[in-house]
């Protein structure tokens, strides 16, 4: 079931990615923390549902009771730890901060 909401969640995603980009930088370390756990989530949905943690470098991130982090690299989180509910709740979320932000409905 959580496969039915995964590429909806790409795309809102992807859809307003290029606005926060441009208001603080491409930097993930930057952005607010939903923004961080989305572009983890986001990795792994595209990545088999698993983590895709390029660089070691990026802080940990956190959201709702979930922490992930560069050691959590390879493991599947969508299905486990995401369920169909989860990726809703996260899109919700992102979309309070992004209000929160200033960003138009249609970036």
């Amino acid at each position: 079931q959580t496969r039915i909401v995964a590429p909806i969640f790409l795309t809102f995603y992807e859809t307003y990615k290029p606005w926060w980009i441009a208001k603080f930088n491409r930097d993930p370390a930057t952005w607010p923390s939903v923004m961080q756990f989305s572009r983890v989530v986001r990795n792994a949905i595209s990545h088999r549902m698993k983590i895709d943690w390029s660089s070691p470098k990026l802080p940990p991130v956190e959201w709702s009771g979930l922490a992930y982090s560069h050691a959590d690299n390879g493991k599947q989180i969508i299905g486990p730890d995401l369920a169909m509910a989860d990726l809703v709740y996260l899109m919700f979320d992102l979309s309070e901060e992004l209000d929160a932000l200033g960003c138009p409905i249609e970036p």
